[in-house]
């Protein structure tokens, strides 16, 4: 049994092949495309863990060279020669600091990574890990002689991880080091803001296009890389900062603009209804419901 078309049926069934071819067509340069890009981004990722090894591999043996090497002298200084003494014992402090810190964000890194972080809320007092926070990254600023301006009222208390706020606050001090210009200035503020911890770092140096306002969040990208790197650090610093402001139902914005220095806000809850059960006071934790009165 044959079929019977007119030419209008035939001109409309190859008319409808045709749609199809193009529709097929496009949805092959679709996946083509879609392919590229993946292609791309794992380049990209490959080439950017590659420059972390490479750049893991200067950043901690640097400072344990440094370490090693500067003990040795330390136990062959005449022990009158007090000042030479002071001076090598400055220069250790600032080396073993500056491993501590890459450290830090190493293994934060890792249980991020893990997806297993265990979270653990007390009252905590904002200003004193400002300050902790300059303590630990003094030979930062002083290498680069950075002015810091602090606006932080002295009991400006959250309810808060403190080891993970504590590693926002460091990271974005260090990003504000790091990229500012020589003898630049560093402002730090916090303040609440209707229930709602709102920290700023401001620095004065080299900014931020906005091609690079979005990757400066990815894992493992740097401003610069390769041998003409000028800049210290792993490129994990404000990856880590996105990923705990996330875990505390926060969030981290800049505004930049390249040679007008960059603004970091970070903004969270501040959850000063919700219980916490501890309270941190200059980094240690003391027990019992905060609030309550302690003997000790």
């Amino acid at each position: 049994m044959s079929d019977n078309y007119s030419d209008e049926e035939l001109l409309k069934a190859v008319g409808e092949k045709l749609h199809e071819k193009d529709s097929t067509f496009e949805k092959l340069k679709e996946s083509y495309s879609e392919l590229e890009m993946a292609h791309k981004r794992i380049y990209e990722s490959e080439k950017s863990k590659s420059h972390f090894l490479s750049n893991l591999r200067n950043e901690l043996n640097n400072p344990m060279a440094a370490i090693l090497a500067l003990s040795q002298e330390m136990v062959d200084i005449d022990l009158k020669d007090i000042e030479k003494y002071k001076k090598v014992a400055h220069l250790m402090s600032n080396e073993a600091l500056n491993l501590d810190f890459q450290l830090r964000n190493l293994l934060c890194a890792a249980e991020l990574e893990s997806g297993d972080v265990q979270m653990e809320i007390v009252k905590v007092n904002v200003n004193t890990l400002v300050d902790d926070a300059f303590r630990n990254l003094v030979y930062m600023v002083e290498n680069k002689s950075i002015k810091i301006s602090k606006d932080i009222e002295d009991e400006l208390w959250v309810h808060s991880d403190p080891d993970k706020l504590a590693i926002v606050i460091s990271n974005l001090i260090s990003n504000g080091v790091v990229f500012n210009e020589e003898g630049g200035t560093l402002e730090v503020k916090a303040t609440l803001e209707r229930d709602e911890l709102v920290l700023t770092v401001k620095d004065v140096g080299i900014g931020i296009s906005d091609a690079n306002k979005e990757k400066i969040f990815d894992r493992f990208f740097q401003l610069d890389q390769g041998s003409t790197k000028k800049f210290m650090g792993l490129g994990l610093g404000l990856s880590i900062v996105k990923a705990i402001c996330d875990l505390l139902d926060g969030a981290v914005t800049v505004k930049s603009k390249p040679g007008s220095g960059s603004e970091f806000t970070f903004k969270m809850p501040a959850n000063l209804d919700k219980k916490a059960d501890n309270i941190c006071v200059d980094g240690v934790e003391l027990f019992g419901a905060a609030g309550e009165e302690r003997e000790f």
